[in-house]
């Protein structure tokens, strides 16, 4: 996703429609002696022409800016809050400043912070992906503007990006593993949406690790898009009302995991003797919770660091697509580790 296309101008449009620039400009404004139908004619031809409000002249006067933006589900979780440490602390480093949006998982709301950091003159965008998105036309878009964008954490699939990850298919494989070697025979995984490459890549570890250890398919049961202590709590309530509670848990969030582990203590299953829980991303909370949650950690400070990395190194005229594959650690604790009879 890297192009040195030219950026398209207001003069550019207006070649195109047979107009002034000044009609173009004022258009583009909705100047109120402009014609509805010509404002129309005029945005849909700037978006179809990939036009974007320039940013600051100082900036487009140096021929760079030093601005970065970086686009993120949530700031108050301790994962992207450590991801972004990250990235401040190798960009300042390096001179640039970083604009930062949170989504809130909203697809509408991504499609809006990258439209805003293409009006702000950003020069490169860094962004993990909302749960809600399928299409990244809008990220495409700003890609075609000659300006580098860098995938973290949650990516597509597409190879031809720049993306830092950590090997998701392995980690939740290995996990897997561990559970059933403290002893559990009914796992299940709660994941994420399948849209995104890294939650296909953690239910797929979590499946190929039972299937290698002589589960049947019709044995192995997986629970989408549980990603919040809400949606934790209330999948293991419905599967304790339906008798069909499991001796081990994977969750690919460390808040499904909580919620799931409070609906338990709730009713009275013990863990880790009735139920091994483990989840994912090693939040603050799960050194201090009772017992103390097993937790894959992605090391996202690091994350942050390789990513904005990474965008450096897009400015120095590297354009080939690069994926770094970053280690994880399963931090294993007292809500997976039972004693087996």
């Amino acid at each position: 996703m890297l192009n040195d296309q030219k950026r398209t101008t207001i003069r550019d449009i207006a070649e195109a429609l047979n107009l002034s620039v000044s009609t173009v400009s004022r258009a583009l404004q909705e100047h109120p002696r402009i014609s509805k139908e010509t404002v129309a004619t005029v945005k849909r031809t700037a978006e179809m022409m990939d036009y974007y409000i320039h940013g600051p002249a100082a900036a487009l006067r140096k021929g760079r800016g030093n601005n970065i933006g970086v686009v993120v589900p949530r700031v108050d979780r301790q994962f992207f809050s450590n991801i972004i440490g990250g990235i401040e602390e190798v960009l300042r480093t390096n001179g640039f400043n970083t604009f930062i949006y949170q989504t809130q998982e909203s697809f509408e709301n991504e499609k809006s912070g990258v439209q805003a950091m293409l009006n702000a003159g950003v020069e490169g965008l860094l962004i993990s992906l909302s749960v809600e998105t399928k299409d990244i036309s809008h990220i495409e878009r700003f890609s075609r503007s000659g300006r580098p964008v860098v995938f973290f954490d949650r990516c597509m699939g597409d190879p031809d990006t720049c993306r830092v990850m950590i090997d998701d298919y392995n980690a939740a494989y290995k996990t897997t593993e561990h559970l059933l070697a403290n002893g559990c025979r009914k796992p299940v995984y709660f994941g994420g949406t399948q849209n995104l490459f890294m939650y296909r890549n953690r239910r797929k570890g979590f499946e190929q690790a039972l299937l290698d250890n002589g589960f049947a398919t019709e044995d192995i049961h997986v629970f989408e898009g549980l990603l919040t202590r809400k949606k934790g709590f209330e999948t293991f309530r419905n599967l304790y009302e339906s008798k069909q509670v499991p001796d081990g848990l994977l969750a690919a969030s460390d808040f499904a995991a909580l919620g799931s582990i409070l609906f338990m203590k709730e009713v009275g299953i013990n863990i880790p003797d009735d139920v091994c829980v483990v989840g994912f991303a090693n939040e603050l909370f799960t050194e201090i919770m009772d017992p103390p949650l097993s937790s894959i950690e992605q090391f996202s400070g690091e994350m942050g660091k390789k990513s904005a990395e990474l965008m450096l190194k897009l400015f120095t005229g590297t354009k080939s697509a690069e994926t770094i594959i970053l280690n994880s650690e399963l931090k294993i604790r007292k809500s997976s580790l039972r004693t087996i009879k």
